[in-house]
């Protein structure tokens, strides 16, 4: 089975295997399985942040466009981006209706 779509409903959750260090502004996130680093920063690291608590994608937007001047479609359009790497690379846990 492949990856599932995500969209504004979907539930999105941190992946509980994983071990992160934050350094400065950015997280380096170690995925237990299989052994592979990625590193977020800026954005991706507030986004990783509030991932910790599952909340749909429309949640998680709503959240960033208090906290960051920029357009919702532009602010959906890159979360999704971020949500789909992370997703791929085994740190997103995605629940959709």
């Amino acid at each position: 089975m492949g990856p599932l779509t995500i969209n504004d409903d979907s539930v999105v959750q941190a992946s509980l295997e994983h071990m992160g260090a934050e350094l400065d502004d950015a997280t380096v996130l170690l995925h237990l399985s299989s052994g592979e680093y990625f590193s977020l920063g800026g954005a991706a690291n507030r986004i990783w942040q509030l991932l910790q608590e599952p909340r749909t994608v429309a949640a998680l937007v709503a959240q960033l466009l208090t906290q960051y001047a920029v357009e919702e479609t532009r602010c959906r359009s890159e979360t999704l981006a971020i949500l789909n790497r992370l997703q791929a690379e085994g740190f997103l846990v995605v629940h959709t209706s």
